[in-house]
């Protein structure tokens, strides 16, 4: 019984990591591949992001973006994300605004690269975990992390 429960364990494990997309080193922006029309997708975002506690900055239909103010996540690092849509597709970047000793950094581009507990890091990896939850929230989606 218990080598059938290690066995069990061992399969759904392997099976979850299978299908978890890790991030690429040096990913800048996430994007989401859906169904829906760009204006759909476009009130879609924005709610969505209103929603997650971020005050929309700027958005513009027409031009298909929607750019969030900063908002504080985990602790000291802050995130602005910047969501832009064109053919069913979102692409969702981020900057940063964190500080350093005596120095601020401000609009500083969020990626997967540096410190493994960096702030650049952690706030690509924060930015991830929203676009995460609003992919969750479409029928159908699928998620790719864009590295240059």
């Amino acid at each position: 019984m218990k080598l059938f429960l290690c066995l069990l364990i061992t399969l759904v494990v392997t099976i979850c990591s299978t299908f978890a997309q890790s991030i690429p080193q040096g990913a800048n922006a996430i994007e989401l591949t859906t169904e829906m029309s760009d204006s759909t997708l476009f009130e879609s975002v924005q709610g969505f992001l209103e929603n997650e506690g971020f005050t929309i900055g700027t958005a513009d239909e027409t031009a298909g973006t929607v750019i969030t103010d900063y908002k504080v996540e985990r602790g000291a690092v802050t995130i602005r994300v910047l969501a832009s849509i064109e053919n069913s597709i979102v692409t969702f970047t981020g900057q940063g605004s964190f500080g350093a000793k005596d120095v601020t950094y401000k609009d500083i581009e969020l990626m997967n690269d540096g410190l493994t507990n960096g702030p650049v890091r952690l706030g690509f990896i924060t930015l991830s975990g929203v676009v995460s939850r609003y992919a969750q929230t479409l029928s159908q989606a699928t998620m790719e992390y864009i590295a240059p």
